[in-house]
This record gives C-alpha cells, structure tokens and sequence, in this order.
C-alpha cells in the first residue's frame, strides 16, 4: 500500500512538473514584442487596422536613440498628439489612459503605452494620428496587455512549485519510511 502511495505521490510530481514546463514554453513564447507592427501609423498619418474585440495598448514609438535615458523617464509626448481610432460608420471608440509608466524596447524603436483601447467588435477600423512628426521618426502603433499574457507564466510557476513540492514530500515520506521499517526489523541489543 505504501509502496502504491509513493509511486502515485512520483507520478503526480511529474506530471505537475511536465505541465509547467508546457505552460513555461507557452508563456515565455507569448510574451515576445507586445506591439503589433501592422498597425504602425506614423505621426501624423492614418492607417486601416484590422482588429478583434479585445484590449489593446495603443502606444507612442520613437527610434531608439530618442529614447529617455533612466529607468524611470517617460518620453515626453508631443502636444498637439492626437489619437482617435474609428468603426466603418465613422464613431470614434473611447479610450482610456494607461495608468502606469510602461515601455518596451526592441528592433531599434523605443515605444511607451499612453492609453488603451477596447473594439466592440471584431472588423476593420480606421487608426488616425495627428501632430507634428517630430524626430525620432515618431509612430503610433497598437499592441496587446502585458497582464494577459503573464498568466501562462503564473500558472507554470504554480505547477512547478506544486510539482516540486510534491516531489519533495514523496522523497521524505519513501526516506521516513525506510527508517521506520529498518528500526522495526532491527534487533534491540
């Protein structure tokens, strides 16, 4: 019966420990570069975007060498900056402030999340900027949430640390288990 146990608790551990190596895969491949570069719309421009009902993070992108220097410096965005993304009927879709300081840097451009944005539905918007082009060959871009894409990785660490976990009980019950059994045979001198 004891025996049964451990083999079940060693099947459970890797088990838990397989599945969160999946969702490890999973989660580090889906968190690559969060902006979506189809919809990058220089300042000022306009551009088509095809786009699902979902949240997106509508960001300010500049070229790396425009970028603020220090951890905790925002770019500065131009004042006369406007985004409005519109359905086919011309309704412009409501916005709203991103509530952190967050930026992403990757392939040469610096880019920094100012508001987020939700389609009702899925289709075919227009995505217009206005404002000066200022240096830094500046764009507007739309990209997915971070937070959405952390729960892959939330769920393996939880896997794994469950799998260890398990792993490591079974280890000392089989350990705690062999002591007792050798002290039970043991002749008392």
């Amino acid at each position: 019966m004891r025996r049964n146990l451990l083999l079940a608790g060693v099947l459970a551990a890797v088990v838990l420990v397989g599945l969160g190596v999946v969702f490890l895969v999973t989660g580090i491949d889906r968190l690559g570069d969060t902006r979506l570069s189809e919809t990058r719309t220089p300042v000022p421009g306009e551009r088509e975007v095809k786009l699902e009902a979902q949240k997106y993070v509508i960001y300010y992108e500049v070229d790396e060498g425009f970028a603020p220097s220090g951890s905790d410096s925002a770019l500065v965005l131009p004042p006369a900056l406007a985004t409005s993304i519109r359905d086919t009927e011309g309704s412009p879709l409501d916005t709203k402030d991103y509530s952190v300081n967050f930026s992403v840097s990757s392939g040469g451009r610096y880019a920094q999340a100012v508001s987020t944005v939700e389609p009702p539905s899925a289709g075919r918007y227009r995505l217009r900027v206005q404002g000066g082009g200022d240096p830094g060959d500046p764009a507007v871009l739309l990209g997915r949430p971070v937070s959405g894409r952390l729960k892959p990785l939330l769920i393996c660490i939880v896997l794994l640390a469950t799998g260890l976990a398990a792993a490591l009980f079974v280890l000392l019950a089989g350990i705690l288990g062999r002591r007792r059994a050798g002290k039970a045979t043991s002749p008392g001198y």
